[in-house]
């Protein structure tokens, strides 16, 4: 029996936290590129297009309570209304405000895929493998070749280009893949330390197949070098899948995820439809009564 069982353990560990971490980062990747887009179409299919509708109708309605607050005021200073200024204002105030709604738009219905699933699911393999062995943060060594060959398939995931996917995977994939060597300490490596194993030999056999053990007892025992080595990335892929994970649980708080549930549940959606049937009918309810005052206010007035 070999005895650098806490090596063994650490290996293992560590190459379990890399799997982890390769997952984690393809999920959030698929989230944001993938799942992110379809649930964008959705929402403009079945609410956007009139959303946007009952939106617009809305800012007209401020920008007529706008225009009688400026109408408003000239009348307090007792001058002339300059009632083209007041629209002009008013029209660049509405043009800043539709520039952002049309911003807002483009985000929510841009990423449509253009895949049929099939090729969604073949892109995705390729893009799952390619993550789990060159994604940066778990493999710290790999060329310069590589790294750029691996943003190209992170933009290719994004734009959903299954041809560039496919090119970039033949090209990672083609050349026979390297040797890697584990470093595994052996006897001769451990002659500073024979004492401490010899004393302790019948516990290693215990860690051997209790790494819940092992994990309990590691800090109390002499550390070599290989451990280290492993357990400085163990350390390093256990911070960055923490980190990961919150960032997977914020993604999924915001728009479009955040509107999932109401896409998902046809009574909700058909809600939140008759609440903006309620708000458009009401919006044009006000616009006719501000387009009524604003005349009323300017009648008999003296404007420029």
């Amino acid at each position: 029996m070999q005895k650098p069982s806490f090596l063994i353990w650490l290996y293992n560990e560590t190459s379990a936290a890399g799997r982890l971490l390769a997952g984690l980062l393809a999920r959030r990747d698929h989230l944001l590129y993938v799942e992110a887009s379809i649930l964008r179409q959705e929402y403009m299919e079945k609410v956007g297009v009139f959303e946007e509708e009952v939106l617009e109708s809305e800012l007209d309605v401020s920008m007529m309570q706008r225009e009688i607050e400026l109408i408003q005021t000239e009348i307090n200073r007792r001058e002339p209304i300059d009632i083209k200024e007041i629209e002009k204002k008013v029209e660049t105030e509405r043009q800043q405000k539709l520039d952002e709604l049309e911003t807002n738009s483009n985000a929510v219905s841009q990423g449509k895929t253009g895949l049929n699933n099939e090729d969604m699911a073949e892109m995705r393999k390729k893009y799952d493998r390619i993550v789990k062995d060159f994604h940066p943060a778990v493999n710290q060594n790999m060329a310069e070749a590589e790294k750029e060959l691996y943003d190209m398939a992170l933009d290719a995931y994004r734009r959903h280009d299954l041809d560039s996917m496919i090119l970039i995977d033949e090209i990672l994939y083609s050349k026979p893949e390297p040797e890697i060597e584990v470093q595994v300490a052996n006897d001769a490596d451990l002659t500073n330390t024979e004492e401490i194993y010899d004393s302790i030999y019948d516990l290693y056999e215990n860690l051997v197949s209790n790494y819940t053990l092992a994990a309990k007892l590691y800090e109390y025992f002499y550390e070599s070098e290989p451990e280290k080595v492993f357990k400085n990335s163990l350390e390093r892929y256990t911070a960055q899948i923490r980190e990961l994970q919150r960032e997977i649980d914020s993604i999924m708080t915001v728009f479009p995820f955040s509107a999932a549930a109401t896409l998902n549940d046809p009574v909700k959606l058909d809600e939140y439809l008759a609440d903006l049937k309620s708000r458009l009918r009401r919006s044009e309810e006000e616009k006719v009564e501000y387009n009524t005052r604003i005349e009323k206010m300017l009648d008999g007035r003296n404007k420029i």
